[in-house]
């Protein structure tokens, strides 16, 4: 059985990835940020070196472990063109991914997701599920996605697995609308009531874990990301978020404390994954990044280019050697900012997809999920086996600077 999983984070509020990922080679990031640059390595709080000019901002000295491994890799510079710097805009476009997006949201297009779902085959009645209240726009479309709080809501009060105990749970954990359980149980009958109840097994019987998580909502989400993995309920798309990133004054203290979270919540996730890593590929995305100068109240303003990190056994090189951080870093140089402003983005988050639909979930073509789109070659996700068509890797490194 084909069972490979996607988990998408995404970190609201425009992460800022230049203090994420740290250019701690261009002399640049430390003239614009004074007072708010990440020191460089070996230096007091100074970056964890990941070669090339890069490194990790030092709350994620869990990741390094992951990146020595060659399951972790970093992509700097990307986004999406013409930027708005709206919250509400850029999210859309990043979780819409489609040509109807980019010039103003379209209410009914799906998400990315959502197009991903309606064109392959399904492994299970349960698809997709969102951490959260909510479910995101990358997710809506015509195949229902859950929208669960956390495992614990629907589990039986007995500890039990009763299946009418279980479905009412779920029907006041997340409402009875379009996409609360009546929606969900529609026209798939049997088979999702059979989903349903194993679901409820799962919240009902916590598997044994390992790893060391964060206290946090952000935890508590891997945790459970690491139970539905093991739980084989047929599941494609896992989503979870992290708050809080939109940090315009005083900035050190939550960047760093949601830098570690994330870290600490990735590296007990890859414990507990162990030898399912090959099939589980965890991509974080971010509406935008931050100005790369610092601005008056220590902090930062919207931006343009960020970066992503992408876990897994599909980022592993073949010889397994560390990646490192991919892109086209096109400097901080006042002539090569976005705007005078910001960094460029040399790297469109439509690739990004593009690259994990083919070369990790094995979508035969695009056409469909991601329309009128010609990708480029990023090298980040590996194409896995004969089932993937795969996206010709790059001849060259793209840590190369455009001149």
């Amino acid at each position: 059985m084909y069972k490979r999983q996607l988990v998408v984070i995404f970190l609201r509020g425009g992460a800022d990835g230049l203090n994420f990922v740290v250019p701690h080679g261009d002399d640049e990031y430390y003239r614009l940020r004074p007072g708010l640059a990440v020191p460089r390595p070996g230096e007091a709080g100074g970056a964890l070196d990941l070669g090339d000019g890069f490194g990790f901002h030092p709350g994620c000295a869990a990741l390094m472990p992951l990146m020595k491994e060659g399951v972790l890799a970093a992509l700097h510079a990307v986004g999406h063109p013409d930027n708005t710097r709206s919250h509400f805009a850029e999210q859309d476009r990043w979780e819409l991914a489609h040509p109807s997006s980019i010039n103003g949201s379209d209410l009914g297009t799906p998400g990315w997701l959502g197009r991903y779902l309606a064109e392959s085959k399904p492994r299970g009645a349960i698809r997709a599920i969102a951490l959260g209240s909510r479910i995101p726009r990358s997710l809506r479309g015509k195949v229902t996605a859950l929208a669960l709080p956390g495992l614990d809501q629907i589990a039986s009060r007995g500890g039990d697995a009763d299946l009418a105990a279980t479905l009412r749970a779920l029907e006041s954990a997340y409402g009875k609308g379009g996409d609360g359980l009546k929606g969900a149980l529609s026209g798939n009958g049997s088979s999702t009531l059979d989903a349903m109840e194993r679901l409820g097994q799962v919240a009902a019987n916590p598997l044994e874990l390992k790893g060391n998580y964060p206290a946090g909502q952000f935890g508590q989400h891997m945790r459970e990301v690491a139970r539905l993995v093991h739980a084989d309920l047929g599941l494609e798309v896992i989503q979870a978020e992290i708050n809080g990133f939109d940090t315009h004054q005083n900035q050190a203290q939550p960047f760093n404390q949601r830098m570690r979270a994330l870290a600490q919540g990735l590296q007990a996730l890859r414990t507990d994954l162990e030898d399912r890593l090959d099939d589980v590929l965890v991509l974080t995305v971010s509406e935008f990044g931050r100005t790369a100068r610092v601005n008056g109240t220590r902090g930062t303003d919207h931006g343009s280019g960020s970066c992503l990190i992408a876990m897994g056994g599909a980022v592993r090189a073949k010889d397994s050697a560390p990646r490192g951080v991919l892109g086209d870093w096109p400097t901080l140089a006042k002539d090569a900012l976005q705007g005078q402003r910001d960094l460029r983005v040399t790297t469109d988050i439509r690739d990004v997809y593009a690259e994990v639909l083919t070369n990790f979930l094995a979508v035969p073509t695009l056409e469909k999920v991601l329309p009128a789109w010609a990708p480029q070659p990023l090298g980040l996700v590996q194409a896995q086996d004969h089932h993937a068509p795969g996206i010709p890797q790059p001849k060259k490194p793209r840590t190369e600077s455009k001149d």
